[in-house]
């Protein structure tokens, strides 16, 4: 019962906080970063070292202007460590659960989390689950590869929290046979396979599935998904920022005006040639996690490009927003000119392309490109050469682009389908 009534108090505290104004919120945030960076100085080797090698003292970090004086963190420099080196002394293992990033960027990366991270990232998905009207007795299905459990507990009988998962590697029509027989109120799964689904749904004209929300994480969910989505299912599709690292870092309400960051319980900066951006510029993102006391996550650079909003949301939410999430940095292309051209630049232009169900550009070379296609609904010859010619007006010359039409993509082994990839 003491479990419950940490959840229970985490998410009452999260449902007021969501409502202050920004000033207060960022009162909240200068309050755990205070706490956060004396604890992690005082228990992390790592960060004291961190710290320390920067000349930065914990207390002279009072506010997100001060924080840019902490060098970043990178996924590759906690690799190298040993996990004594980067959680918190004292730490028993065996009391605490271990998480592995997808490893879609390389090897993957141990996090270890405890019983209270993963109540309070539970209050947070609870809280986004609350601002679209889902309720107790709601069945979900996660449709993931990821081995997640969902155990039995005594309120489940009476019909609370039912959870239940399918893999999306399954063939498509069991996957549609499982959801028809669970006919969930909530599926949660990445764009590819949801996508997938839909076409299939659509396809076969099959009935039984109505679900009242679609959750949307791990990928980008273009517009042109999202409509196709909500159209098959007679709903709403809303997007989710999440990593293993963080849990849910951003989301959007019912007015879908932006992603939501978790600001109560998180730092997240758009940094720019060392700078945090201004709103509308694009900048790699970094995040604090100011409750993550067991393996702390500070200035972590998470390997994704956004952008800042500088707008409030109409729901008159606090928390601040970001306008949107362009992708992986490493996936960003790199020409032989010496340009870069982001994944969301090329999805954007080829989703807005008529006749295409999905695609995949894979760079092999700084000047060669294949780009592979599965026909869609409107599919005609000179399909692969519309293409080639918007492709050409963002990649530039010289460069060789082979286009191959294909019956299907396989999806990564993380179970997304990454639409860009640079091998470069």
């Amino acid at each position: 019962m003491h479990k419950i009534a940490q959840s229970i108090y985490h998410l009452i505290r999260l449902m007021r906080s969501q409502w202050l104004s920004p000033t207060e919120i960022e009162e909240i945030q200068r309050r755990k970063l205070k706490s956060l960076l004396r604890h992690a100085y005082e228990n992390v080797d790592y960060y004291r070292q961190l710290f320390d090698s920067a000349g930065v003292k914990p207390g002279e970090v009072k506010d997100r202007e001060d924080l840019l004086r902490i060098p970043v963190t990178t996924k590759k420099r906690l690799q190298s460590l040993p996990i004594e080196k980067i959680t918190v002394k004292g730490l028993k293992l065996e009391e605490c659960k271990k998480l592995k990033t997808s490893g879609s960027t390389g090897i993957p990366l141990d996090i270890i989390v405890s019983e209270q991270d993963l109540r309070f990232r539970g209050a947070v998905f609870r809280r986004i689950l609350l601002a679209h009207g889902c309720r107790l007795r709601d069945k979900t299905v996660q449709n993931t590869h990821y081995p997640l459990r969902f155990p039995r507990h005594w309120y489940q009988c009476l019909g609370i929290r039912r959870g239940y998962r399918i893999s999306p590697f399954s063939e498509i029509d069991d996957q549609i046979d499982q959801l028809r027989r669970r006919n969930p109120d909530i599926i949660s799964s990445v764009p590819a396979t949801l996508m997938a689904i839909a076409k299939a749904v659509k396809e076969r004209g099959a009935n039984g599935i109505s679900p009242r929300i679609i959750l949307s994480g791990g990928e980008i969910l273009t517009p042109q998904a999202r409509e196709f989505i909500n159209t098959t299912f007679r709903t709403t599709t809303i997007d989710l920022y999440n990593s293993f690292e963080f849990g849910n870092i951003s989301w959007e309400c019912k007015q879908q005006a932006g992603h939501h960051i978790n600001a109560d319980g998180l730092i997240v900066e758009v940094i720019r040639d060392g700078r945090e951006a201004l709103p509308g510029e694009r900048g790699e993102i970094v995040i604090t996690a100011l409750s993550a006391y067991t393996m702390p996550f500070i200035r972590y650079k998470i390997g994704d490009i956004g952008v800042l909003s500088g707008r409030r949301c109409p729901c008159g939410r606090g928390l601040p927003l970001l306008e949107r999430i362009e992708g992986r940095t490493i996936d960003a292309i790199k020409l032989p000119d010496g340009r870069r051209v982001t994944t969301h630049a090329i999805e954007t232009t080829l989703t807005s392309i008529p006749g295409i169900s999905q695609f995949r550009v894979v760079q092999e070379e700084k000047n060669e490109f294949w780009v592979y296609l599965v026909k869609g609904e409107n599919f005609c010859l000179t399909t692969p050469e519309h293409v080639e010619r918007e492709l050409r007006n963002i990649l530039g010359d010289p460069i060789a682009l082979h286009i191959q039409v294909v019956d299907e993509l396989s999806l990564d082994p993380s179970g997304k389908l990454r639409a860009v990839i640079s091998k470069v």
